[in-house]
């Protein structure tokens, strides 16, 4: 008899289980995501790539009230043995995704990765690192040039337009010529290879062509220091008007309110969109691993016009003519009415 009882209790409580959902313990859960920062030199207040990153994850961490306990930005000395380190540091201390700011971390990147590689990384600025568990989030520079061009070429008053490069950046003048000519064929280019040396680039604006032909637009890759601005500024009189065309957040003086009465416009690398991308994912513990050199390996995601990771920002007033250059040529990448590659 108590055997019979016995059996129909268990029975019981079996049912009662099932149907309020009690189930048997599990494994347990797996721990919060960390989030690390490997901020570049200068780190925070560089008005460039480290505080474009670190606004978009102050946003991140206030949409999903992260603690401060699971989000660390650290900033290196510059060296390859610190950028080592401080990646390390966060492998080790259990952070999941890892994010690093610009191309000089590649060779620490690429050996972090390596050592740890259940751990997800990610690298501003930078196609330069070829393993699974790296996201490269790069910009289309030839693009970003092609826009530049457009806006130059519907602006100039002259007929003359310029483009200043490093060995590192002359791969971007083609497509700012073809850009100039986009919005207006009548357009002439010139560019100079930029060492540092300011006059350097008051001769470029002063001698390159016909003194009927000045440049009065110019587009700049060079991103070390403000000296082709400073170049600009020093050729401004009231007989003549240089208008500078940069890129942000690489050139940090873009973004001064004092400087904008010598910039046209700035084309600007959606770093917010990029970092807001891989974050959103790391939540889950995924990556971007989009197709960015199928012949070197590299996976991560490339921003562009299509993916709305470029964008062109005027700072002074422009023609409505101008304006509708731009538009026509953004629609005629989308379309792949003209070659852009990255």
């Amino acid at each position: 008899m108590l055997r019979r009882y016995t059996r129909l209790i268990s029975a019981l409580l079996l049912l009662l289980i099932t149907v309020i959902g009690v189930s048997a313990p599990t494994s347990a859960e797996e721990p919060p995501v960390k989030y690390g920062i490997a901020l570049d030199i200068g780190g925070v207040g560089d008005n460039s790539y480290n505080d474009a990153v670190m606004n978009s994850v102050v946003k991140f961490k206030k949409k999903y009230q992260i603690p401060d306990s699971y989000v660390r930005a650290v900033i290196t000395d510059g060296s390859y043995l610190d950028r080592v380190a401080r990646l390390r540091f966060f492998a080790k201390a259990g952070y999941s995704m890892i994010i690093a700011i610009g191309p000089e971390y590649n060779r620490a990147v690429s050996k972090v990765a390596n050592e740890y590689p259940n751990t997800t990384f990610a690298i501003v600025n930078s196609n330069g690192v070829a393993q699974l568990n790296v996201s490269c989030l790069t910009f289309n520079e030839s693009q970003a040039a092609f826009l530049a061009g457009i806006a130059a070429g519907a602006t100039s008053k002259s007929g003359s337009v310029g483009f200043v490069g490093t060995p590192a950046t002359v791969d971007a003048y083609p497509l700012f010529t073809q850009g100039v000519l986009f919005a207006n064929p009548k357009v002439k280019t010139s560019a100079l290879i930029f060492d540092g040396t300011k006059s350097a680039a008051i001769q470029f604006l002063t001698t390159v062509n016909s003194s009927s032909k000045l440049i009065d637009v110019l587009y700049s890759t060079w991103s070390v220091d403000s000296e082709i601005l400073d170049a600009v500024k020093s050729i401004n009189s009231k007989n003549r008007k240089v208008w500078l065309i940069t890129e942000t957040p690489d050139q940090y003086f873009s973004l001064l309110q004092s400087e904008r009465r010598n910039i046209l416009a700035t084309v600007n690398k959606r770093v917010d969109l990029a970092v807001s991308d891989v974050l959103e994912l790391g939540r889950n513990r995924e990556s971007i691993l989009d197709i960015v050199s199928e012949t070197n390996g590299i996976y991560g995601r490339m921003y562009s016009v299509a993916n709305s990771g470029l964008a062109l920002k005027f700072l002074s007033p422009v023609t409505s003519a101008t304006q509708a250059a731009i538009l026509r040529g953004i629609v005629a990448i989308k379309r792949g009415e003209v070659s852009t590659q990255g």
